[in-house]
């Protein structure tokens, strides 16, 4: 399906995909239509299609009205980090114009919540690739060197036919660009491996000796068909030859959909990359592959260096695992979503040892699910993990709301074990409201825990007059209670309104 051939009512099924980071409806309209996802919203004003299901969150936006030409100034975080000060790196996208481009967009927060005005311009830069198309440049990711360079993730256009390429920048600490990366500050990553050379990423890491590991998908086919894509960067920001010969390595798994959201560096500089991979019968699969520091697949864990694993609920039978974190004993947690028979997507979490097996003393045979189940569409959806320095492990996303249908940042606490850590908000699950206005769409992208252990919480917050979203984060305590001292009552936006 070509991105000019989709009706103006199909944005129905899928509006709003990409503002909600979520990965559940991204993976929807990736198995259709991989070449469609993520920024269609910001190419058309429509998504992603064949999304369905009641309470989904594009149906909500549908119920409520909200127009693609009334969607204006969507400013999405996507991904944080925290630098060893405590000041707080949010990055993600900010539209351009009504055609649906956009600019890498950054923005740093003091400890408290404030705009840390030493940076870009009043704490806040934007940075755009324009390589082609409608220049739709998107920001997934982001890490924090040593010497307190930034690193930028993500991808960038190259033609309006929905050819993509990684993109990368790294900022000086002042958020200049660093002309030492890169060509002045800024790379890209083409694979190229076939149908409309659509690549994207969607998460990177940095190694101890300062190279760079990006990973996302790589579209080898027309018919939609993608692979892990995985590249590394030498710290001048060139490809490093001496990883997979030529500084890229792709991985299939059962030749079906195979999309990589996360990637984690073990000690050993060994790359943990997880994502999702499509089954023969249907459905999609956690998906975990190892690689070595030459870039091959490390065949000391599983036997094969890649594993898939469901976690079988029924319904759709789709399992997507969107972040990964290291244990400091060698073990994987992955985290994701899964679909229920019975409901919507749950929060979804697995343990697996270090040598790819699942960890059977960790919830149900290595695996977990936990569901708020607030009601409409039971919609509860991972977007980020992260460890406390105790081994407890804070799952992040979002939830759907019953009396209204909106959706709420949300975060979950488990014990080591996987059971719910009750001393976390009572129940061992938080989720907070920031009601800016329109649907109430507040949708948390990733989670950071901090030095002193209390929890960000970053996304977006859909308003009205007009229709927009600002970057947002909340602030919880280790009780998971709403940091007040944070922003105004725990909570801050950052609109950069370039449209």
């Amino acid at each position: 399906m070509s991105r000019h051939s989709r009706s103006s009512s199909d944005w129905r099924h899928a509006a709003f995909a990409w503002l909600t980071g979520s990965t559940r409806l991204k993976r929807e309209a990736d198995k259709q239509h991989p070449e469609a996802a993520v920024v269609e919203y910001l190419e058309e004003r429509q998504l992603l299609t064949s999304i369905s299901g009641a309470g989904s969150v594009a149906e909500q936006l549908a119920a409520d009205s909200v127009s693609p030409s009334t969607l204006v100034d969507t400013d999405q975080a996507l991904a944080m980090a925290v630098q060893s000060d405590g000041k707080i790196v949010l990055v993600g996208a900010a539209e351009t114009d009504t055609n649906g481009g956009s600019d890498f967009a950054v923005t740093r927060l003091n400890a408290d919540g404030s705009l840390d005005t030493t940076f870009g311009t009043n704490g806040k830069l934007t940075i755009a690739f324009d390589l082609g198309g409608d220049k739709t440049d998107v920001a997934t990711c982001v890490a924090i060197q040593t010497d307190g360079k930034i690193v930028v993730g993500g991808f960038s256009q190259v033609t309006i036919s929905g050819n993509f390429d990684f993109s990368a920048a790294r900022l000086n600490a002042n958020g200049t660009l660093d002309p030492a990366f890169g060509t002045n500050g800024k790379t890209t990553v083409a694979f190229d491996s076939g149908g409309n050379d659509d690549d994207r990423a969607s998460g990177l890491a940095i190694q101890s000796d300062g190279k760079i590991v990006i990973v996302g998908y790589t579209t080898r086919s027309f018919n939609g068909n993608c692979d892990f894509a995985i590249t590394r960067l030498n710290a001048n920001g060139q490809l490093d030859t001496t990883f997979s010969d030529d500084g890229k390595k792709m991985v299939d798994f059962h030749g079906g959909d195979d999309l990589a959201s996360a990637v984690a560096v073990q000690p050993n500089g060994r790359s943990v990359v997880v994502g999702s991979a499509s089954q023969a019968q249907a459905g999609y699969d956690f998906a975990i592959v190892r690689i070595t520091p030459t870039g091959s697949l490390d065949r000391s864990f599983t036997g094969d260096g890649k594993k898939t694993f469901g976690f079988n609920r029924g319904g759709s039978r789709n399992d997507v695992a969107s972040s990964v974190a290291l244990q400091a004993d060698g073990g994987i947690v992955l985290s994701g979503t899964s679909d229920s028979s019975s409901a919507g997507g749950d929060f979804a979490v697995a343990r697996l040892k270090a040598s790819g097996s699942l960890d059977t003393h960790f919830g149900t045979h290595g695996r977990e699910t936990v569901g708020f189940d607030l009601g409409a569409g039971n919609d509860d959806e991972v977007t980020g993990v992260a460890l406390q320095s105790d081994g407890k492990i804070v799952l992040a996303g979002f939830t759907q709301r019953n009396d209204t249908g909106d959706f709420d940042f949300a975060a979950v606490r488990l014990n080591t074990n996987g059971d719910l850590d009750t001393s976390f908000s009572t129940d061992g699950k938080q989720t907070v409201p920031l009601n800016l206005g329109g649907t109430n769409t507040d949708l948390v992208r990733a989670v950071v825990i901090q030095s002193d252990g209390k929890i960000l919480l970053a996304g977006s917050a859909l308003k009205t007059n007009p229709a927009n979203a600002d970057f947002a984060i909340a602030r919880l305590n280790t009780d998971g209670g709403v940091d007040n001292t944070f922003g105004t009552n725990g909570i801050k936006t950052v609109p950069f309104d370039l449209n």
